[in-house]
């Protein structure tokens, strides 16, 4: 039987550590819950509606690694150090957190 639960995301703290991300969705919320990696919640933060979700580093303002949480309507950039949350229209396309190019050196 396959259950329905949560599965862990490693996310960049602000120390520069990796911390795990728990997303849960409900009929119409979306939780972020944090954990240290001793099991010790660090951070809860629902917010409204059922969407996409992206780990990178969206706001090089804000030390750590951000979730970008992208619906029909909005994206949120919720950075769990910081508890910031900065909602912006859609955009069209794919949100990435990083890409990284390389350039041949001649």
């Amino acid at each position: 039987m396959l259950l329905n639960r949560a599965r862990p995301i490693p996310i960049e703290s602000a120390d520069g550590k990796d911390i795990l991300l728990f997303v849960k969705k409900d009929e119409s919320d979306t939780t972020f819950t944090t954990y240290s990696s001793d099991g010790s919640e660090l951070s809860n933060k629902s917010l409204v509606g059922l969407g996409s979700v992206v780990i990178g580093d969206f706001n090089q303002e804000v030390p750590g690694e951000e979730i970008l949480f992208q619906n029909n309507a909005k994206i949120r950039i919720y950075n769990p150090n910081s508890g910031t949350v900065i909602e912006k229209d859609k955009v069209t396309g794919t949100p990435v957190g990083e890409i990284v190019f390389e350039v041949p050196i001649e």
